[in-house]
């Protein structure tokens, strides 16, 4: 996550950034308590790190294929908390292998699917200067979450649109449900008249 930020005559940063919570539409200011949300892709799991990643790049334009975005702490809780109220009686896609669980549905997520990163932080000037440029950076404050990609698509589609075309690979809505990747579908869909 990397911004620039507007400096006052005597180099002191002004609080507002250029980010947006996207759900309530308001810039964001240094020292907010912030989720930042980005598509990754679980390589596998370390004991002494946890889930290891990579992210989805667009190698031609040298960027993240999927933005990420930056929330205030408190509309993203509202946006998973209406998206947990409206999956409260489906049942968790379970698979043995599996490298994290699901923080919205508790379906296990398998190594190299989609997968959302939510991580919990303030927001604060960064010590690195890209390019001499002073950058926003993200100060932790608690262990990130994880949310599998029929989750993902669920809030993307349902709750809040940030991206298009988020998917496994161009599954269907019901083949996304039940994951049919893992079965080696192939694009044949059981689901398509």
């Amino acid at each position: 996550m990397v911004a620039t930020v507007d400096f006052d005559h005597l180099g002191r940063p002004h609080t507002e950034t250029e980010l947006q919570c996207p759900q309530c539409d308001k810039n964001i200011h240094l020292g907010e308590e912030v989720v930042v949300l980005r598509v990754i892709r679980p390589e596998g799991f370390d004991p002494a790190t946890g889930v290891t990643f990579s992210d989805f790049l667009d190698e031609e334009e040298d960027d993240f294929l999927y933005t990420p975005f930056t929330f205030h702490r408190a509309c993203w809780a509202e946006v998973f908390t209406d998206y947990e109220e409206s999956i409260k009686d489906d049942k968790p896609v379970l698979a043995a292998g599996g490298v994290v669980e699901c923080d919205g549905c508790t379906s296990d997520i398998m190594r190299g699917e989609v997968t959302g990163l939510v991580t919990p932080g303030t927001l604060v000037l960064s010590r690195r200067r890209p390019n001499g440029e002073p950058a926003l950076g993200l100060s932790a404050v608690t262990a990130s979450l994880y949310i599998c990609i029929a989750c993902l698509v669920g809030i993307n589609t349902s709750h809040l649109e940030m991206w298009e075309g988020l998917s496994q690979d161009g599954e269907c809505d019901n083949g996304l449900k039940e994951r049919c990747w893992r079965t080696g579908c192939q694009h044949k869909c059981k689901y398509s008249d």
